[in-house]
């Protein structure tokens, strides 16, 4: 269990951060760090389930490259909002992380 606690971990410390006014790039930022072709990378959402809830997620592959889970963070907007391009990136670094744990190792970007 220690390998999976590690990423929670740092999960809890990327919100702390970006609650605490880390540095951050805009939404479309976040979004567009794959490259053309590639999935969906980190998905954020601003109000749209809830009022006043803002969240970020990113896909946990297995081996086969296949979704099999999702690391979310989501909080009420006057925390997160302002910081959701942190959380995003820092979401996605960990679930990057868990990935590659777990046998996932996309194929390299084309140059």
């Amino acid at each position: 269990m220690r390998d999976v606690e590690a990423p929670a971990q740092r999960v809890s410390d990327a919100v702390a951060d970006a609650q605490a006014g880390g540095a951050h790039a805009d939404a479309g930022h976040v979004r567009g760090e794959q490259h053309p072709g590639a999935r969906l990378q980190v998905a954020a959402v601003d109000e749209e389930f809830e009022p006043g809830l803002v969240g970020v997620s990113a896909p946990v592959r297995d081996f086969r490259g296949a979704v099999i889970a999702a690391i979310n963070v989501s909080a009420p907007k006057g925390r997160l909002g302002g910081h959701l391009d942190e959380a995003g990136r820092r979401t996605l670094a960990v679930a990057r992380e868990l990935s590659a744990k777990l046998g996932y190792h996309p194929e390299p970007r084309p140059h």
